[in-house]
């Protein structure tokens, strides 16, 4: 109506869920999406999916694949400064939900007496990890920072890849059929040989 060229970028949420769960979430922006998505489809200009996998999933949801492409998020990487890099620094940033692999990430930290976790982001299981981290013997290891400024977490990310250096640490978690196939890529930690070796 408005004669404007509609461009949707898809980031997951919204090529994962199945209608009926978009449906029954209880949040009106899903539903409405749900509900709609038909029309949006057909009348949307341009769809751009964040990953190839992510397209993928588009197209066969029925996205038009002449509308449809792959356009990776860009990171303007000046803005994380060059600070000295803090060994055995792992960071997580995102929201605390078990899709992100916290639990995961916090008993991978307590079998490396080097690492130090810091966590950046909130949500409906802090208090949860908190505890488990806790139970773990990481009180001392492990901060909680809360949501923060964007500004502040990209201060973060400049100590943790430091000057030019890579990451110490990288949690990969995918989920899979009853759970969370987990990969901890550790640089720098005495402790990985021996954790690479364990089942």
């Amino acid at each position: 109506a408005l004669g404007v060229p509609l461009v949707t970028t898809l980031h997951g949420y919204d090529v994962n869920r199945s209608r009926r769960a978009m449906l029954l979430s209880g949040r009106l922006s899903w539903q409405l999406y749900a509900l709609f998505r038909r029309r949006l489809i057909e009348g949307g200009r341009l769809f751009l999916a964040v990953s190839d996998a992510l397209r993928r999933q588009a197209l066969a949801l029925g996205y038009p694949p002449e509308r449809t492409v792959t356009h990776h998020l860009g990171v303007d990487l000046a803005r994380f400064g060059k600070a000295e890099p803090e060994p055995g620094l792992v960071l997580h940033v995102g929201r605390l939900v078990e899709k992100k692999g916290t639990a995961v990430l916090l008993d991978a930290v307590a079998r490396l007496p080097e690492a130090r976790l810091v966590v950046i982001g909130d949500g409906p299981l802090r208090g949860a990890l908190e505890r488990r981290a806790a139970a773990l013997g990481l009180s001392e290891r492990a901060l909680f920072l809360g949501a923060l400024p964007p500004a502040e977490v990209a201060a973060w990310m400049g100590r943790f890849h430091g000057a030019g250096r890579g990451a110490d640490a990288l949690l990969l978690t995918l989920p899979v059929a009853g759970g969370y196939l987990a990969s901890l890529v550790v640089r720098g930690l005495r402790a990985a040989d021996d954790l690479a070796r364990e089942d």
